[in-house]
């Protein structure tokens, strides 16, 4: 008798990794594979509107344009705006001074229904190139904190992204960082920038 209830445990310890591994291996349950590909169609188009920091209005224009295979660019936001944080002044005012860069993003929709869709947002490094400094010359880059976000709202006109620029490095040295954590984002240190269709 007693072998005959070793033999059930043992039966049962047996099965218990087959149950599991049929209940995790479901893809069933995953949300962003649930996305329909028609929102990324109706997030596409272009967009205009204002670069804003959270509380004060930049008033320069930009021009968004989102594609439906998940790319997003963001142009005519000032260079000032991606080092306001940067303590070095001369670092600060030469980069300042350089021509506004496009902003190049990937996206990826993780919530949509008819009140909006809400998108995680990948800002790709942006550069600076041969940007003068003194008497030295040097390539600056500015990497964003990640992920950033956005919405577009549930007619598809207007669309809103939160950026976050994080690193500052010289001739790929780290320089400064702005943003290590989350707990480092504020309302000075996001780029907020809203647009209609």
């Amino acid at each position: 008798m007693k072998s005959i209830k070793y033999l059930a445990m043992f039966l049962l310890a047996g099965m218990l990794p087959f149950t599991l591994t049929s209940c995790l291996g479901s893809d069933d349950d995953n949300p962003i594979k649930k996305i329909d590909r028609a929102y990324y169609r109706q997030m596409s188009g272009n967009y205009t509107g204002t670069l804003q920091y959270i509380l004060k209005k930049d008033g320069q224009s930009e021009v968004q344009t989102i594609t439906a295979d998940s790319v997003l660019k963001v142009l005519g936001i000032p260079a000032s705006a991606f080092v306001k944080d940067i303590k070095n002044e001369d670092i600060k005012n030469a980069i300042a001074a350089q021509p506004s860069p496009v902003v190049t993003a990937g996206y990826l929709i993780y919530t949509a229904s008819s009140e909006g869709i809400g998108y995680f947002v990948d800002p790709k490094v942006i550069e600076f190139k041969n940007v003068t400094v003194g008497e030295t010359t040097h390539n600056y880059k500015i990497n964003f904190y990640i992920p950033s976000d956005g919405r577009v709202s549930g007619d598809g006109t207007l669309t809103a992204i939160n950026i976050y620029p994080a690193t500052l490095l010289e001739d790929d040295v780290v320089k400064e960082q702005m943003i290590v954590t989350n707990i480092d984002i504020t309302d000075n240190t996001t780029l907020y920038i809203e647009c209609k269709k």
